[in-house]
C-alpha cells in the first residue's frame, strides 16, 4: 500500500530525520562475504530468486542470501519502519523514489564502473525508475511491459488487418478497429478493452514536460477527446464498463475470447492467450493523435542496497549480480523477457508473437517522466473514467477536477523537495 496524503509527509519527514548519508565507497572484493538479507515482493515465479541465491552464493563462496517475501500491501510501511529503526534489509525492491532522494539507498556508480556493467544495453524506460540526478540506485533483470495484445484468430475471423507492431494507432484508429471487430464478431465479443488512460498512456498525456503541471494537460482537447472516445465505446457496448473490467480483468477477457484486443500486462495476457490455444500479436498502446510518440510502460524488478546495510559490500555485489547475471537467469529459468535488450532477440527466437513484442518495445525508448506521488495525484481520475464509461458524467468532470489535481501535484512536489 502506498503512503498517501499526510501519511506520505510523515514518512518523508521521518526519512529526513534519520540523517542517512549516501555511501559512495568502492566495493572491495575482499569484503564480499557473510550473510546478506533480501526483502522482495510476492513473486508468482519463485524460480528466479532461487536461482539468483544459488548463483550468487556459488560465485562468492562463504556468502549466504537470506530472502524474505513481503506482501505488497504492507511493503512500504515495513521498509519505512525498518529505515527509522536503522535496521533495513541489506537489499530490497526499491518501491519508492523518496528512499533514493533521502539517501537511504546507496548509489551504484562504483560497482557499475568496477564491474563494467553496460547499462546502455538495458531498457531505458524501465531503468529510469532507478535513476535520480544522474545516478543509478537500483538494477533489475526483467522487462515487464503493458502493451496492446490481440487475438489473431478473432482478427482473421473478422477479416480485420492486424495493428502494426512498429508504430502506435491513434485513439480514433483504435476506435474504428474496435467497432469493425465487434460488427464482424457479434455482440458477445468486445472489440477492445483498455482501462483508464492514465495507467498506460505516456505521462505527457496528462502532465507537462517537467512534470509540474497537470491542469491544462489532463484537460486539454486531445486528452478530453481520448476519454470521450473510450466512453462512447463503452456506452455503445463495444468495450466493457469499468465495473465489468474489475469483475473480469482484461487478460481474462482476451483468454476467454470475449475481447479481440486489450491493453494489458504482457506476461499475464500472453500466457492467458496461449493457455487458451489462441494465436496472439502485440502492438503499442494507442496515442491521442497522429504524430505523438509511442509510449510503452516498462517496469523491472528494481533491487537496491540500503545505506544502513550491515554488509554493504556484499549487498552491492548482490545488486550487481541481479543487474548482470539476472537477465540471463530471467530468460532461462522463467522464460520471461530479460532487461538486457541484447538478449531479447534470443528470448524471442523464431516465435512470431514474441518478435512482435520486441518490435513494440523498440518503439518506446525515452526514459519515463518523473512525477512525485503520481498515483496519489491521479487517483480520482479512475472514478471519473468509470463514470464516463457508465454515462454518469462526461469529460466536463475532468475539466472540473483539473484544478484539484494541480493542488495535489503542487503538494507532492513540495513534499518531494523537502526531502533532504
Amino acid at each position: 500500500m502506498r503512503a498517501k496524503g499526510v501519511g506520505a509527509l510523515i514518512a518523508v519527514t521521518a526519512l529526513a530525520l534519520t540523517g542517512c548519508q549516501e555511501s559512495s565507497a568502492p566495493v572491495d572484493p575482499d569484503q564480499i562475504g557473510g550473510t546478506v538479507t533480501l526483502w522482495y515482493l510476492e513473486d508468482p515465479v519463485p524460480e528466479f530468486l532461487e536461482a539468483v541465491k544459488a548463483g550468487f552464493e556459488d560465485k562468492y563462496p562463504g556468502t549466504k542470501v537470506e530472502m524474505t517475501e513481503v506482501p505488497e500491501d504492507g511493503f512500504v510501511t515495513k521498509i519505512d519502519t525498518a529505515l527509522l529503526a536503522k535496521e533495513p534489509p541489506d537489499v530490497a525492491f526499491i518501491y519508492e523514489s523518496r528512499w533514493m532522494k533521502a539517501g537511504s539507498v546507496m548509489k551504484l556508480d562504483d560497482v557499475i564502473n568496477a564491474q563494467g556493467i553496460d547499462t546502455a544495453n538495458m531498457n531505458q524506460v524501465a531503468l529510469s525508475e532507478c535513476e535520480l540526478d544522474g545516478h543509478l540506485y537500483c538494477l533489475g533483470s526483467l522487462t515487464g511491459s503493458v502493451v496492446l495484445l490481440y487475438n489473431k484468430d478473432l482478427f482473421d475471423k473478422a477479416k480485420v488487418a492486424y495493428p502494426p507492431a512498429d508504430k502506435p494507432m491513434t485513439i480514433d484508429e483504435y476506435d474504428a478497429m474496435a467497432r469493425q471487430l465487434q460488427a464482424a464478431l457479434g455482440k458477445d465479443v468486445y472489440g477492445g478493452s483498455v482501462g483508464s488512460p492514465y495507467t498506460w498512456a505516456g505521462r505527457l498525456t496528462h502532465f507537462s514536460e517537467d512534470g509540474r503541471k497537470v491542469d491544462g494537460f489532463a484537460n486539454d482537447p486531445s486528452t478530453l477527446h481520448l476519454y470521450d472516445v473510450l466512453g462512447k465505446l463503452s456506452r455503445d457496448k463495444v468495450s466493457p464498463t469499468a465495473a465489468e473490467e474489475e469483475l473480469t480483468p482484461r487478460h481474462d477477457l482476451l483468454g476467454s475470447g470475449k475481447a479481440a484486443m486489450a491493453v494489458t500486462d504482457f506476461e499475464i495476457g500472453a500466457k492467458t492467450l496461449e493457455a487458451a490455444g489462441a494465436r496472439w500479436g502485440a502492438a503499442p498502446p494507442p496515442v491521442e493523435k497522429a504524430g505523438d510518440d509511442s509510449f510503452v510502460f516498462v517496469g523491472t524488478d528494481k533491487y537496491g542496497a540500503f545505506t544502513d546495510s550491515k554488509n554493504p559490500a556484499t549487498a552491492k555485489a548482490l545488486v550487481a549480480y541481479i543487474g548482470t547475471e539476472g537477465s540471463k537467469i530471467r530468460a532461462e529459468k522463467t522464460d520471461q523477457p530479460p532487461l538486457d535488450a541484447t538478449m531479447l532477440q534470443a528470448w524471442a527466437g523464431t516465435n512470431e508473437s514474441r518478435q512482435e513484442v520486441v518490435k513494440v518495445l523498440s518503439t518506446s525508448t525515452k526514459p519515463g517522466l518523473f512525477v512525485p506521488g503520481f498515483w496519489e495525484v491521479t487517483s480520482t481520475l479512475s472514478d471519473i473514467y468509470a463514470q464516463i464509461l457508465a454515462g454518469e458524467t462526461d469529460t466536463s468532470a475532468i475539466q472540473k477536477e483539473a484544478p484539484e489535481l494541480q493542488k495535489k501535484l503542487d503538494r507532492e512536489w513540495e513534499t518531494w523537495e523537502n526531502i533532504k
